[in-house]
C-alpha cells in the first residue's frame, strides 16, 4: 500500500534499500514517472523478491484488506528471521470514531465519513484484535502507540495536549501503531 511512494521516496534518501507495492497503476505510476522511484504495481500475493526484508511498513493498509491472514502471513515469509512488521489502523476504540459513528446513528450529522466505513474499511481494530492476528500469522507485538488525529492536524494547546495525553493513556485515541516482529 505505498501509493506513490512518498515513504519509500524518504526511506531512499535515508540510505534505506527499499521496494514498494501497490494496487494502484496510478498511483505508482505516478512514484515511477514523477519521482522516479522503483514501485511494483500490484499485490503482495504475487511479489516474489529474491531477498529477504528487514521490515515491511504496512501504514492505513490492513484496514482495507479482505484476506487478513493471507496478507499479513505473507509479510511474514517475506521478512528474515527476527524481522519487523510496522502497522497503523484506525482504532476501533477511539473516542472520536465512536462519537462521528453515534452522531451517524441519530441522524444528526450525515453518514460521511469521508473513507472511513464500508465499502473503503472492511475491518476495525484495537490493540486486542491486532495482538490476535499478529499472534496468529506468526509475529509477536513489541510496541503499541496510540495517537490522535489532532498531531496530523497541527492543533496545539493546553487543553488539546492534556486531551491527547489522557486518551493516549487509555487507548482510546484514533490510530493505533504497533510494531510487530516475527516470531
Amino acid at each position: 500500500g505505498c501509493g506513490t511512494g512518498l515513504l519509500c521516496l524518504e526511506a531512499s534518501k535515508q540510505g534505506f534499500n527499499m521496494d514498494g507495492i501497490d494496487a494502484s497503476s496510478m498511483l505508482t505510476d505516478i512514484g515511477k514517472n514523477i519521482l522516479r522511484i522503483p514501485l511494483y504495481n500490484g499485490h503482495i500475493e504475487n511479489f516474489s523478491p529474491s531477498y529477504k526484508y528487514k521490515g515491511i511498513v504496512a501504514w492505513a493498509v490492513l484496514e482495507h484488506i479482505y484476506d487478513l491472514k493471507s496478507i499479513v502471513g505473507r509479510c511474514n515469509k517475506l521478512l528474515e528471521s527476527g524481522g519487523f512488521l510496522f502497522v497503523d489502523v484506525p482504532n476501533h476504540q477511539g473516542l472520536s470514531n465512536r462519537y462521528k459513528t453515534f452522531l451517524c446513528q441519530q441522524g444528526v450529522r450525515k453518514c460521511d465519513f469521508k473513507h472511513f466505513g464500508f465499502p473503503w474499511h472492511i475491518y476495525s481494530f484495537n490493540k486486542k484484535s491486532l495482538t490476535v492476528l499478529m499472534d496468529i500469522c506468526g509475529f509477536k507485538p513489541k510496541l503499541f502507540e496510540f495517537w490522535s488525529h489532532l498531531y496530523k492536524q497541527g492543533v496545539n494547546g493546553i487543553f488539546s495536549n492534556i486531551i491527547i495525553s489522557l486518551t493516549r493513556k487509555l487507548e482510546l485515541s484514533d490510530y493505533v501503531t504497533l510494531v510487530a516482529q516475527k516470531k
